[in-house]
Order: C-alpha cells, then sequence, then structure tokens
C-alpha cells in the first residue's frame, strides 16, 4: 500500500487527537458532528496496528531475492518443516518463512558458521532453470557467497 514512517511521539499524539474527538459529544449539540468521532477512532486504531506491525514484525512467506544473513533456525509447524531466516534487506531487517529443502539449510548452515566467525555473508535465491519448458519450475537454489569488503579490509 504506502509507507507511514510515524514515530511514538506522533503515534501518542494521535492517539491524544482521537481521545480529544471522543469527548465531542459532551460539547456538541448536532448529531452529525459527533459522527465525526468513528472515522477518527478507526484511523487511530489501523494506525497503531500498522506502526505495530513494522516495530513487531511479521514474517513474509517468501524467499528474498538477495540479502545479508543473520541467523535461521528450522522449525516444525502443523506437520511441515519450515526455514526461519532472519535477513537483512535493502538496510531493513526482515523475518522469511519458508518450506524446509535440505540444500537451502545446508547453504544457511555454512553462512551460519561464517557469521559465527564474524563474517557477513550475502545470500541469493537464483530460479533453476526448467528442464523442461512446458512445465516451468518455480524452485530456487540458494547461493551464498562472501561480504565483498572482507576481502578489501581483512579481518586482523
Amino acid at each position: 500500500m504506502f509507507e507511514l514512517n510515524i514515530t511514538t511521539g506522533q503515534l501518542a499524539a494521535i492517539w491524544m487527537f482521537a481521545g480529544l474527538a471522543c469527548m465531542v459529544p459532551m460539547f456538541v449539540k448536532s448529531p452529525w458532528q459527533k459522527f465525526l468521532i468513528i472515522p477518527v477512532v478507526f484511523f487511530a486504531i489501523w494506525v497503531t496496528f500498522d506502526i505495530n506491525k513494522e516495530f513487531i514484525g511479521t514474517p513474509m512467506y517468501t524467499k528474498p531475492a538477495k540479502f545479508i544473513y543473520k541467523h535461521h533456525s528450522t522449525t516444525n509447524y502443523d506437520n511441515q518443516k519450515w526455514i526461519t531466516l532472519w535477513a537483512m534487506v535493502k538496510n531493513k531487517d526482515r523475518l522469511y518463512r519458508f518450506v524446509y529443502d535440505p540444500t537451502t539449510n545446508r547453504e544457511l548452515n555454512k553462512a551460519k558458521k561464517q557469521a559465527e566467525e564474524g563474517k557477513a555473508t550475502i545470500g541469493e535465491f537464483k530460479k533453476r532453470k526448467s528442464k523442461n519448458k512446458i512445465d516451468p519450475t518455480d524452485k530456487t537454489d540458494l547461493v551464498i557467497y562472501d561480504f565483498p569488503y572482507h576481502k578489501a579490509f581483512p579481518k586482523e
């Protein structure tokens, strides 16, 4: 949709305004002005949920195209194995969740080992080339490589 960038102070101001709008029936006699409370309160609730989702975050059920690896884990949920990946994409920390794949998990374990050694790792999901032109595949392969600055500025 569109991105809101609201601070906690601005969020508090929105709720103060919504609280004041709820006091309108005490001072206003005309009934149509009392109905202005409803959109103001709904707007305040919507903004609060949108901001909380940004603060707390929700996992995206896709694979990121290109990312900087932070951490990952595997879990069982509803009799299916999932990989949860914490990665930085476009300078934002994001949580991704996708179905378990042994080769992807193996590559992520390599990235985890490098992260434990203090080396940043870049990952990229590349689409597999389909052998059959009639039935294209949507499967991807994970390619992990070192952060390019480690060669220019090695850790001592």
